[in-house]
């Protein structure tokens, strides 16, 4: 009892020092007040330390039991409803950010390329990509009829993404979370930073974000033994995934064979403390690599043939994953990896550790923030599920704020 009122109360405490330092970092609160990041560190910790006392005392605890909801009376309308919001969320985004990224006009050539079918100059093209060939195929399918264009690209990406947070509300609920917990969770994935800023551009990160999403979930309906043919529908859609992205389709690959292995041995060998203390250690590793000495590092790098992100790109990504992504969720599932460890009983927790885990480690390699937002859903539906079923109901609202906050101040 004493462990979980600890637990819960650094989590309520950096939830709120989360969202009043944030706020206060934005351009036009700073420059009126000169304040800085370390500044507001400082500045918030005597409110944040009073609010959390006064959710402690005040808050009310999960209901044991209570009900999970009838939720909507029309699934399919409640389910148009959600495609429909997501869908002008990102189509506003069009509209409002025309510039190009870096990689839109290089994928609309490829595109064209595989619509005129030059099967000399999509193998020469294709091959020299980073990206496999299928969602050029998609598109070059998609937007033939309308032109081809990154205007329309992107209309067609954010057709696609919109999909993502219906799976998300269908896999809440599937949780077990009630219907306000499940549309909580798909609406704050769809204001993440990640969501409104990525998931537009036509850079197929919303293809093989559904694609994961949707692997992933019928290999957790497999783990639970519920549907005989879940484990193939799962095989298919890693498959689609694989031929769209290849860092995602990596992290499948990894992950589930280390839940099979560990429903094999856990009842056996200590070595299953040995999983998911690597999660923990492997990111943490490849940080401290970027900051060595050249001394060290120089010899590394020509061994492994892997040039780590320079102290710039570091601290750069670092802040991004920590404003665009919150602190708490962060301690949520480190307190879940903790529970995995005593208990060691839930497989399906270790598939969602180790996802997460390569996921934070791809942009390290690379330092690119967009990296981990095919493991976003996953991420938001893993925090919001340990958190309704381990704190009161104030900390877990928290905490699902802090999973977005970010992107309601830069909306």
């Amino acid at each position: 009892m004493r462990r979980r009122l600890l637990e819960e109360s650094v989590v309520l405490f950096f939830s709120i020092h989360y969202l009043i330092v944030s706020t206060l970092t934005l351009p036009f609160i700073r420059e009126q007040f000169g304040i800085r990041f370390v500044g507001a560190l400082l500045v918030a910790i005597p409110l944040t330390l009073v609010s959390t006392l006064v959710v402690l005392r005040y808050g009310r605890r999960r209901e044991e039991g209570a009900p999970s909801g009838n939720g909507s009376s029309s699934k399919i309308t409640f389910f148009l409803v959600l495609f429909l919001f997501s869908l002008v969320l990102l189509l506003s985004k069009i509209l409002w950010k025309t510039a190009l990224t870096f990689d839109e006009p290089h994928h609309l050539d490829i595109t064209r390329i595989v619509a005129e079918f030059n099967v000399s100059e999509i193998r020469e093209r294709v091959l020299n990509l980073p990206n496999p060939p299928l969602p050029y195929l998609i598109m070059a399918s998609v937007l033939r009829p309308f032109g081809l264009s990154v205007f329309f690209g992107r209309v067609a990406s954010s057709v696609i993404s919109s999909i993502i947070p219906v799976i998300v509300y269908y896999w809440a609920r599937r949780m077990g979370g009630s219907f306000l917990v499940a549309l909580g969770t798909a609406i704050g994935y769809v204001l993440t930073p990640l969501y409104q800023n990525v998931m537009y551009l036509y850079t197929f990160d919303g293809i093989s974000t559904l694609f994961f999403t949707l692997s992933l979930l019928y290999f957790l309906e497999a783990l639970r033994g519920k549907k005989p043919n879940s484990l193939m529908m799962s095989a298919v859609f890693w498959v689609l995934c694989a031929l769209t992205k290849y860092p995602p389709a990596l992290w499948l690959l990894v992950a589930y064979p280390t839940v099979t292995f560990f429903q094999i041995i856990r009842s056996r060998w200590r070595v299953t403390y040995f999983l998911p203390f690597c999660l923990v250690v492997a990111p943490a590793a490849l940080l401290i690599v970027t900051f060595l000495p050249k001394m060290i590092l120089v010899p590394l790098v020509a061994i492994l043939r892997w040039s780590p992100p320079d102290y710039e790109h570091a601290t750069v990504l670092a802040w991004d994953l920590a404003l665009v992504l919150g602190w708490s969720p962060y301690l949520v599932n480190a307190f879940k990896l903790y529970e995995f460890l005593t208990n060691r009983e839930s497989p399906s927790d270790l598939l969602v550790l180790t996802l997460i885990s390569m996921a934070f480690l791809t942009p390290l390699v690379n330092p690119i923030t967009r990296r981990v937002v095919q493991v976003i859903p996953i991420y938001h539906i893993s925090t919001i599920e340990y958190a309704r079923t381990h704190y009161r109901n104030w900390t877990t609202l928290l905490v699902w704020l802090n999973l977005f906050w970010w992107g309601i101040l830069t909306i």
